[in-house]
């Protein structure tokens, strides 16, 4: 394999349920959860700007480029955008979601770990939050987003050798 095994780990099931042609709705499917994402994220705003929101993202020439590609930045995209929706979000579920959207964000891209840092520190600075809250918040985020770390790492070993080693 010359690229992360993200991809790959979401294709399974869709190749175990729909065979060869159900490889090819991952990725649309990525699209359709990026553009609610998007929705989501913007309808903190108003109304208005979730629905500019996702077509803005529906429409963009490279979105739809991609959308038809078996590659990762769909998926990716969708994953960081839907972490971003979640961590943004009011229920005291939302770092953990955020947190396992950036585990799978991760797997699918491992090069983009580091925008897991301004996630976990949008949660620390709240300003709505007691430091306590905003401690707890950071703690639930950083333990479900580590999984997706540590198993790039064992992959990575797995298949090259070293876990900080790459194809």
């Amino acid at each position: 394999p010359i690229c992360p095994s993200g991809l790959s780990i979401a294709m399974a099931p869709m190749l175990a349920l729909g065979g060869n042609p159900g490889l090819f709705l991952v990725v649309p499917i990525f699209g359709a959860l990026l553009v609610w994402a998007a929705f989501t994220c913007g309808s903190r705003f108003g109304s208005r700007v979730g629905l500019a929101s996702a077509l803005l993202v529906a429409c963009s020439p490279p979105f739809l480029y991609q959308l038809m590609q078996p590659m990762s930045d769909v998926p990716a995209a969708a994953l960081w955008m839907l972490a971003v929706a979640a961590v943004t979000g009011t229920k005291p579920r939302a770092p953990v979601v955020a947190g396992l959207a950036t585990a799978a964000a991760v797997l699918m891209r491992p090069n983009l770990v580091p925008m897991a840092i301004p996630i976990g520190l949008f949660i620390l600075l709240r300003p709505e939050r007691s430091w306590h809250e905003r401690l707890q918040g950071a703690a639930r985020y950083a333990a479900a987003a580590a999984p997706g770390a540590i198993a790039v790492a064992f992959i990575q070993r797995e298949f090259y050798g070293s876990a900080l080693q790459s194809g």
